[in-house]
């Protein structure tokens, strides 16, 4: 009987849903052997900055952070397979990645330190980045169902062909190919669109062009939906270099944000709901200082501090969102509670199911009833042994 109790224990301690956990792998790749058959100066000055400053500030946001520099082949080749490991279904994922890359075949490569290719040698010495997004993508997002996963790519390294033995296409200058996401919940940002170099700095700065803009939003505007985030460095990197980067997203939904705390815009609509208390205002203008709403929280909290009324929200309510349908998830849940696949089977199981819709809609009320359900039902299993004198467990 203890064994089983414990069983029942454990089951009902993993119902409530586990917090998205944060990963990175961060490379800065900058001491390219000057040796090797390249066409020019191959050392870059700010890989390394650029990936220590970014890893420093994904730390402040939660992320189990692994940062790496000037990585040969053998040394990248595991490292990514280490971060790929890490990863499981719901989590957050994101690779960055400064130094060295070049598009062949429609295929962005990412180069090592110490090596030498040719198009012959190409797959075997460097690492394709499409690859790298579809393992995190099946890591994170497995068949596409589980919404909350994320991935993020960001690719500061179309910083021109530095190979003589490599010829690009007839009028290319060099740079990365497009590359578009390949399921739901991946976004992939790279310091220049397709086909085009990115610069590796603007004069002496210690940054790159791309790398100081997400530098100085990761900062500023850390509550910013992540697609809205990236349009604004994309745009900040445009503004004070020229250089256009690219940005493709499949991100559904706008909730995800670095900040640890979650989204400025979601917390603010929680403040709203009810009249909001002077502690609650400055709480709010202490974790997004710079957010959207920050000028309409320091009216509220000037007419608190006055002792008068605060006045009613100058921002428009936002819409109602439109609520997704679960029913088809439900229907499969259900399935499996008939056929008592509670915990187990080949084909998916109950508690599996009903907690994957409860990662996307929190407050199921069918998917609560179904977890429930599969809880009385390992009650009613141990009061059936313990009335016919089972103990064996």
């Amino acid at each position: 009987m203890p064994l089983l109790i414990l069983i029942l224990i454990a089951l009902l301690i993993s119902l409530p849903l586990q917090a998205q956990t944060r990963y990175a792998l961060v490379i800065g790749n900058g001491l390219y052997e000057p040796s090797l058959p390249l066409s020019k100066e191959p050392n870059l000055p700010n890989p390394r900055s650029d990936a220590q400053a970014v890893a420093q500030q994904l730390r402040q946001f939660g992320f189990q952070v692994t940062d790496i520099y000037d990585q040969n082949r053998a040394q990248m080749d595991n490292n990514i397979s280490r971060f790929l490991a890490q990863l499981s279904l719901g989590d957050v994922g994101l690779f960055y990645y400064a130094g060295h890359a070049l598009e062949i075949n429609n295929i962005n490569w990412l180069i090592p330190v110490q090596t030498e290719i040719t198009h012959l040698t190409l797959p075997d010495r460097t690492l394709s980045a499409q690859t790298i997004l579809a393992n995190m993508e099946a890591a994170t997002l497995g068949d596409g169902n589980h919404a909350n996963g994320l991935n993020l790519m960001l690719l500061d390294a179309c910083r021109d062909n530095p190979f003589r033995s490599i010829r690009l296409r007839s009028g290319q200058s060099g740079g990365l190919g497009g590359m578009e996401p390949g399921t739901v919940g991946s976004l992939v940002s790279f310091a220049a669109v397709a086909g085009k170099p990115a610069l590796d700095a603007l004069g002496d700065g210690q940054h790159s062009p791309y790398t100081s803009a997400l530098l100085k939003y990761m900062q500023q505007q850390s509550g910013l939906s992540i697609d809205n985030l990236f349009k604004k460095i994309s745009l900040e990197v445009q503004n004070q270099s020229g250089q256009q980067p690219w940005l493709r997203s499949s991100i559904s939904g706008g909730d995800f944000c670095l900040h640890p705390k979650g989204c400025a815009s979601v917390h603010w609509q929680r403040l709203m709901h009810n009249k909001p208390t002077q502690a609650q205002l400055l709480a709010f203008l202490d974790d997004y200082p710079n957010s959207e709403q920050a000028q309409t929280a320091k009216v509220l909290l000037d007419a608190l501090g006055q002792g008068s009324t605060p006045p009613p929200p100058v921002i428009a309510a936002p819409p109602e969102p439109i609520k997704p349908d679960y029913s088809a998830q439900l229907r499969t849940c259900a399935a499996h509670l008939a056929a008592n696949r509670l915990t187990q089977g080949d084909s998916g199981n109950a508690l599996d199911c009903y907690k994957n819709v409860l990662r996307q809609d929190a407050g199921n009320a069918q998917a609560l009833q179904g977890l429930a359900t599969i809880e009385n039902a390992f009650v009613t299993l141990i009061e059936n042994k313990i009335a016919a004198g089972d103990f064996s467990g």
